[in-house]
């Protein structure tokens, strides 16, 4: 049994020290370990391996992709329009149909979309910034 009137505030204190330095710098040899010089060697050796392209520069610093297809009928857009309520684009002609079809009853026919308020014409404007994407990739 230890008596507690021998133990004293100070002698805590250095042991704890002392066991935090042990702690910390086990926490430092973690480069030395086997696992962690595994992989290393193992992500040094992919990455030199692998191309980088131009593009994919371009892919992670805006981390967006661009489509060109029409939600709706999953063909190439001509004359996108953009629904102001979700921001969605689609295919005018396509889209105005849809509209028509469902008599004013129509929700964005994106998967997932969190707009529920059905679409109507005047809902929809030009996509110019996707019109000019389109042209500028052909």
């Amino acid at each position: 049994m230890i008596n507690s009137s021998s133990i004293q505030p100070d002698d805590i204190s250095d042991k704890l020290q002392q066991l935090y330095e042990v702690e910390k710098t086990k926490e430092l040899q973690v480069t030395s370990s086997t696992h962690y010089c595994n992989l290393e060697r193992h992500v040094n050796a992919s990455s030199s391996s692998t191309e980088h392209d131009s593009n994919d520069t371009d892919l992670a610093v805006t981390n967006e992709t661009q489509t060109y297809k029409c939600p709706y009928t999953g063909k190439k857009m001509v004359e996108p329009v953009k629904n102001t309520s979700c921001g969605h684009s689609y295919e005018k002609e396509a889209i105005l149909a849809y509209i028509k079809q469902r008599k004013n009853r129509a929700k964005c026919p994106v998967s997932g979309c969190i707009n529920q308020s059905f679409m109507t014409p005047s809902c929809l404007v030009p996509d110019t910034k996707l019109k000019r994407a389109m042209l500028q990739r052909n």
